[in-house]
């Protein structure tokens, strides 16, 4: 009886002790398959974060590249900017050195009218189309900055694309500064996907979406996301584990979230999300990767060691069982066979987890190779072999992974990062812009150039990262690569380009200051002139007067311009102007002359001269002020009406003067004749003084019709007065005026 307790609390303890070691091993492969999944999904978290990274700065730096290029068509000078068919040209030069599709780059007036654009074949289904109505061209003309929009119209948007556009507007002013139009640049965001995201989504699983800035879904490969709020597309629990949809807008970085979808139950996702600026928006983009796709290799793999586990545990009781009951060495024979077991199936866990991980670097779009601590080649994925031009076979358990790149061995960044030593990296990629990264920890990356580099030069983007134990030492390095070679000729191209136009830009800068200083010198010789030159247009509107003011205290210039020019001409003169004015539209330019009176009240004569302005349909008007001309005129008329009559004079002296020479004689000899005495000779005296003075009025005529120079000579005053007193005697003594 004793015997068969024994042996009964001996099958007890043995199955206690084997369902223990079941429980144990059970959940061993439980935790180990968790830290699996974790490190697995980290590691393709990691992967995803940086390939959304990289898509989300794609595509801002195409639409920079697109708006700055934007910007250089509208500061083209007025010469360019004022013909079209050259700023077309322009337009197409920009698109093809862009090197992507961009929809379309087209130019609007300042009516919103399509004027031309590129490429030809979406040109022409939008050519006279007016945009003037859409709510982007208001906005543009009455902000007239700069903006980029995600817009639906349909005028630009395909109806059956409901992704809607990302529309990049620059205004145009023209010389004076005054809108004139708009250049503009739509993107579909179909194109954008196309081109960036879905050819970098590694799993077919995956999905992508992108969120605005209000956080509602614009573009995604699930149609019935689009228009849904990230909030409302995840589920967050209460204690936290899964965050929220809003945690993840307008950041950077990977998590697990649980989708809600309306057509199944909730799943969990891993979640790799970047921000994107568009303009001053930012705006979200971000792949989704059912969480058991990425770890459905560890599952399978899981299950298969759970169930062999197990079958090994049952046949290892049942024989330990057997030969416990036989002998106690055996028993030990059992316990250590089932130990070697135990590490065999371990190692095997080991081998699979290690092609587990194979197959994910080697499935990788990548380039990627991975050194252990003595710098020898464990991994070396396909797209590494394509790039490089070097097999895995040729790589792999050596340490010739320098080979592809230089010509001398020396480390690369793994290497470096294997031997924990960053003070290195300085010595060999000083120059080839190392720095530590900014999304993984313990990373650096750098770029550098490569001749013949896989039948072609390259330019090589290079990203490494230790991969640690669980202690945190450093056991193996893992490198990328990525061929940026595209990336770097676009951008040396857009260099040149943007140089040329500066270049351009500084001639016809050059050109615009003399043109202004030409501009400025005719300026200041016609406003020089003394002459009033009006510019009036064919209805008779004066655009254009040199003077400031007309006149003293005159009209202003800016009274003046966009006036009737017959607003400034007097009432009694307006019919007589505009009889001349139709004249000279005509082709009749007949000067005429005008007497007005002026603000002062002085009256001034006015020569009118109207002449056609060459090469326009405009006219001139010349005002001169003929005033003092008319007054030398009038003198010149009078000096000749002078000289006439002083001709007459002189004829006149010379008949009187023959006359009063003989009677001048005449009295002189009667005097001697006569001898009068008294009166009589004093009368005699009076008529030779008498004589004499005609004498010397005649005289004084001629000398007047013909001036000589005046002589001077002495004169006796009494005698002059004695003279004039005798030819004033007679009325002297009839009005009793005594002169003493």
């Amino acid at each position: 009886m004793r015997k068969y307790f024994l042996k009964t609390n001996v099958r007890s303890s043995v199955w206690l002790a084997t369902g223990a070691v079941i429980g144990l091993i059970v959940l061993l492969a439980l935790t180990i398959n968790y830290a699996r999944q974790k490190a697995v999904v980290r590691q393709f978290g990691l992967q995803q974060q940086t390939i959304v990274f990289e898509m989300a700065k794609g595509i801002e730096e195409l639409i920079t590249n697109v708006r700055r290029n934007m910007l250089v068509i509208s500061e083209l000078s007025p010469e360019l900017k004022n013909n079209e068919m050259d700023k077309c040209k322009i337009i197409e030069s920009v698109c093809r050195n862009l090197g992507v599709n961009v929809g379309i780059i087209g130019l609007l007036d300042k009516e919103g009218f399509f004027r031309c654009g590129y490429p030809s074949h979406r040109k022409e289904k939008f050519l006279g189309t007016n945009f003037g109505d859409i709510e982007l061209f208001k906005k543009q003309r009455a902000t007239k900055k700069p903006l980029i929009e995600h817009v639906y119209s349909h005028l630009l948007v395909n109806p059956r694309d409901g992704f809607g556009s990302i529309l990049i507007s620059v205004p145009e002013f023209d010389a004076s500064g005054r809108f004139s139009g708009i250049i503009f640049a739509y993107m579909p965001l179909s194109m954008i996907v196309d081109q960036f995201i879905k050819t970098a989504i590694m799993s077919p699983a995956s999905s992508y979406w992108i969120a605005n800035e209000n956080g509602n879904i614009v573009a995604s490969t699930v149609t019935r996301w689009e228009g849904k709020s990230v909030n409302n597309l995840f589920y967050r629990s209460e204690g936290k584990k899964y965050p929220g949809g809003g945690t993840l807008l307008k950041t950077q970085g990977y998590g697990e979230y649980v989708l809600k979808d309306t057509n199944v139950m909730p799943k969990r996702n891993v979640v790799a999300y970047a921000p994107i600026k568009i303009g001053d928006r930012i705006w979200t983009l971000a792949i989704v990767t059912p969480y058991n796709i990425v770890v459905s290799s560890i599952r399978g793999t899981f299950t298969y060691i759970v169930l062999g586990t197990l079958s090994l545990v049952i046949l290892v009781i049942v024989t330990g069982m057997t030969i416990a009951s036989s002998s106690a060495k055996r028993l030990r024979m059992e316990e250590e066979l089932k130990r070697l077991k135990e590490r065999d199936i371990w190692q095997r866990r080991i081998l699979r987890e290690k092609r587990t991980v194979e197959g994910i670097i080697e499935g990788s779009p990548v380039p990627t190779f991975v050194v252990d601590k003595n710098h020898k080649v464990i991994f070396w994925n396909r797209a590494c072999a394509e790039l490089t031009g070097f097999s895995r076979e040729d790589m792999i358990g050596t340490d010739r992974h320098w080979r592809p790149f230089y010509k001398e061995k020396r480390p690369v960044i793994a290497d470096i990062i294997i031997d924990n030593e960053p003070d290195v990296l300085a010595k060999y990629y000083s120059t080839k812009g190392i720095r530590k990264s900014a999304t993984v920890k313990g990373a650096y990356e750098a770029r550098d150039f490569f001749k013949n580099f896989g039948g072609k030069d390259r330019h090589l983007y290079f990203l490494a990262a230790p991969i640690y134990d669980v202690n945190g030492n450093i056991m193996y390095a893992i490198e990328t690569l990525m061929d940026i070679t595209r990336e770097v000729e676009m951008t040396r191209n857009l260099k040149e380009n943007a140089e040329v136009l500066q270049n351009e830009l500084k001639e016809n800068i050059r050109l615009r200051k003399e043109k202004e200083n030409l501009y400025n010198y005719l300026q200041t010789i016609v406003e020089s002139l003394p002459d009033k030159i009006f510019e009036i247009s064919p209805e008779g509107i004066i655009s254009f007067v040199n003077k400031e003011t007309i006149g003293k205290g005159g009209t202003g210039l800016r009274a003046m311009k966009g006036k009737h020019f017959t607003e400034f001409v007097a009432p009694e003169h307006k019919e007589y102007v505009l009889k001349k004015w139709e004249d000279a539209k005509k082709g009749i330019f007949r000067p005429y002359e005008l007497q007005v009176t002026a603000r002062d009240g002085t009256r001034r004569d006015l020569l009118i001269t109207p002449r056609p302005v060459k090469g326009t349909n405009r006219y001139l008007l010349v005002q001169r002020d003929i005033t003092e001309l008319k007054e030398l005129e009038s003198k010149y008329c009078e000096s000749k009406h002078l000289t006439a009559l002083g001709q007459l004079s002189a004829g006149i002296a010379h008949e009187i003067r023959n006359p009063l020479s003989s009677i001048k004689m005449s009295l002189k000899i009667l005097q001697k004749r006569l001898n009068p005495k008294g009166n009589d000779l004093k009368r005699f005296e009076i008529a030779q003084r008498e004589v004499e003075h005609l004498e010397g009025f005649v005289n004084d005529v001629l000398v007047f019709a013909k001036p000589s120079e005046p002589k001077k000579k002495p004169s006796n005053i009494i005698n002059i007065l004695e003279q004039a007193l005798s030819m004033v005697e007679q009325p002297l003594l009839d009005k009793g005026i005594k002169v003493e």
